[in-house]
């Protein structure tokens, strides 16, 4: 298992009030698939140096990701389960 750190989610554009109206609407991104990319490349390169080994990306069975955005996407979808048609908090 490998954990890279990385910063906060930003705020998407729609809710960044400072910026909305802003003539050149220069609104900060991140761009999730190529972050995981550039560090997947970086994480597999140092471990090939590291370990000695050659070709780790064909070696790799399994592989699983997590973002802030994909965190924030499963608390958002776990919340909406805890809420029941009649818009009442379930008791769990």
């Amino acid at each position: 298992m490998v954990l890279v750190p990385v910063g906060h989610l930003l705020p998407d554009a729609e809710s960044l009030n400072t910026t909305k109206g802003a003539p050149d609407n220069k609104v900060p991104s991140q761009d999730w698939d190529a972050l995981v990319d550039r560090a997947r490349s970086q994480i597999i390169e140092t471990m090939e140096k590291r370990l000695g080994i050659t070709d780790l990306r064909s070696k790799i069975t399994w592989e699983g990701t997590n973002t802030p955005l994909t965190c924030e996407l499963k608390s958002r979808s776990q919340a909406v389960s805890q809420v029941d048609v009649q818009g009442k908090t379930s008791s769990t």
